[in-house]
């Protein structure tokens, strides 16, 4: 579960923001911080990054579930998703807004964390 995931969400398949979600389980604690996603890529938004909260993981099923808020705009997320190998997916919603999607994030092996 610890590292560097990188994937995009979004309301539809043609409705997609990169991100990148860097994660750390200590066997009891996930914690972890929203990042942009890859320069360059399809949807690429800046934006400075934001903690996640309420989180929490259960190795035995890989379901993750955490909370965070962008304060800049007021968007509360609530996320829920499993761990497959390296691939973690699942939905996102904002519910005072109305707005929901899903995301699919692969775990970056070997790479150095992005610079911000």
């Amino acid at each position: 579960m610890t590292g560097t995931w990188v994937g995009d969400f979004g309301p539809a398949f043609y409705d997609r923001n990169t991100i990148t979600l860097e994660l750390h389980w200590d066997g009891t604690t996930l914690t972890g911080i929203v990042r942009p996603g890859i320069p360059g890529a399809r949807m690429y938004r800046n934006f400075d990054s934001f903690p996640i909260d309420k989180a929490s993981f259960d190795p035995k099923t890989g379901m993750v579930k955490f909370e965070a808020t962008y304060q800049p705009r007021g968007r509360h997320y609530v996320i829920e998703g499993k761990l497959n190998k390296n691939t973690l997916s699942g939905s996102w919603n904002r519910p005072d807004e109305n707005r929901n999607g899903d995301f699919k994030l692969t775990k970056q092996v070997g790479k150095e964390k992005p610079s911000r």
